[in-house]
């Protein structure tokens, strides 16, 4: 087997497809396994060892989950074998039940024909209604994407009810309770879509500000925990929530775009460059794809620039981007203006179908571009900027295979008392 799959690599490789075109094609080939990390190692690989290296290996040497996952698939069969002898004992309970059955049946035919022969005598009328059954609608369901989108957690941030007339109130406690309601408000629309769409992906942004950071002077006595615990718990958070939909939903894969934020910079000033690898948030996304690198149904996709491309459908191009280049000091015309503008100049380096963004903390669907709410909710910083109150949520679409954005909503996140 790892000969057909080297083969076929140096194959597509020819054809100048990349790492994750050819994950995809494995995968509706059947090799579920062959991740897009086994396929950048395995190309990898085979332009430093050559092909010949390859040649007396099996999958089990190159990749050893492999071989635990035969030792998993072995355990199963013993395990169906079991549960094959006690579904044949149940049904050949079953048949004496069902021979029963018919033998009463045939009783109760022969009365019934007594009596046919009865009203025959005494010319009573039969009367006859027929029900018609409507059959269901057997037409393939239309194909479409999800996205969840979360940005702007702040988790560490505290808001003092009292500084903002009682509007809001976060902490560490809220902030976990919110990121909870986040995931199983989301599957929640998730699988009521699914009802009327055939949805087998989920793109999970993860947009950045997951923490907040001391990035000013202030929030060193007003945040709850440090930089590096924040990070730690916000891990915590994501990881459950990546769980919960595993365990809530029937999707062939979860793929996770990523972006660093301005709050989690380990600097004062902002960094363009060198952002990622001065960033809390970058550090936690990395441990993260780590430790779903060998799951075969989640994808990280975590940025070192500031913009994260991904294509759906091969026809529909979207544009992560965390949403702190874009200047906007207020005015009337709102965010639509700079945002429009920042558009039009990254489309002329590489064209998007609809962007996303956070870092505003205003939930909007502009059409082309859709900006993500935030779950700290709204704070004196927004009151002292005269933003209009929002409350915490986050944005819930849909991707249609053919028509684009079709669905938008929000994920409520509020938690009642």
């Amino acid at each position: 087997m790892l000969q057909n799959v080297i083969n076929t690599i140096v194959e597509l490789r020819e054809k100048e497809w990349g790492e994750r075109r050819i994950a995809q094609h494995f995968k509706e080939a059947g090799y579920k396994f062959m991740t897009r990390y086994k396929v950048t190692e395995l190309i990898n690989g085979i332009e430093d060892l050559g092909i010949e290296f390859y040649t007396e290996k099996t999958l089990e040497e190159i990749f050893p989950s492999i071989a635990q996952h035969n030792k998993r698939v072995t355990e199963q069969s013993v395990e169906e074998d079991r549960k094959l002898k006690k579904v044949k004992s149940e049904r050949d309970t079953y048949k004496k039940k069902y021979d029963q059955l018919m033998k009463e049946n045939k009783d109760l035919q022969e009365r019934q024909d007594l009596l046919d022969d009865v009203e025959k005598k005494f010319d009573v009328e039969k009367v006859t209604r027929s029900i018609p059954v409507t059959p269901r609608n057997s037409k393939r369901m239309d194909r479409a994407t999800a996205f969840m989108i979360a940005s702007d957690w702040h988790i560490e941030e505290r808001v003092d009810p009292k500084t903002i007339n009682g509007l809001n109130e976060y902490d560490l406690n809220i902030s976990e309770a919110r990121s909870r309601e986040f995931f199983k408000n989301g599957v929640n629309l998730l699988n009521n879509m699914s009802t009327f769409h055939q949805i087998d992906t989920l793109v999970l942004g993860l947009l950045g500000d997951m923490i907040t950071g001391y990035i000013h002077e202030e929030l060193m006595e007003s945040n709850e925990c440090s930089p590096t615990l924040a990070m730690l718990r916000a891990q915590e958070y994501i990881t459950w929530g990546i769980e919960y939909i595993l365990k809530n939903t029937e999707l062939n894969e979860i793929i996770i775009p990523c972006c660093y934020g301005n709050h989690g910079r380990t600097t004062q000033r902002r960094r363009v460059s060198t952002g990622y690898s001065n960033s809390f948030e970058w550090a936690m996304y990395k441990n993260l794809e780590k430790i779903y690198e060998d799951h075969e149904q989640v994808e990280f996709i975590v940025a070192t620039g500031s913009h994260v491309y991904l294509e759906i459908f091969d026809n529909y191009t979207i544009r992560f981007h965390h949403g702190d280049d874009i200047r906007y000091y207020g005015g009337v015309g709102g965010l639509t203006i700079p945002l429009n503008k920042a558009i039009a100049g990254w489309d002329t380096v590489k064209k998007a179908d609809l962007t996303v963004i956070g870092h505003f903390h205003q939930l909007t669907d502009i059409g082309n571009a859709v900006v993500n709410g935030s779950l700290i909710g709204f704070g004196p910083y927004a009151l002292s900027i005269k933003a209009p109150y929002e409350p915490a949520q986050q944005a819930f679409f849909l991707i249609h295979e053919t028509h684009g954005k079709t669905i938008f909503s929000p994920i409520q996140v509020m938690v009642e008392d």
